[in-house]
């Protein structure tokens, strides 16, 4: 079971295929703001998963 604070609805205009892709796009824009990487930067992602594949 889910606590309802972590459950969100996703917008009538967004698929369920975009609404997968939030949670890895937000992970990483939290990593380039801690490293603070600027436009023109370059950096290497490595792991797996959606991310670092």
């Amino acid at each position: 079971m889910v606590a309802e604070r972590m459950v969100h609805k996703l917008p009538d205009r967004m698929s369920d295929r975009e609404g997968a892709l939030v949670e890895p796009a937000a992970v990483a824009l939290h990593a380039i703001r801690q490293i603070r990487l600027s436009p023109g930067d370059s950096c290497s992602v490595f792991g797996v998963g959606p991310i670092g594949y």
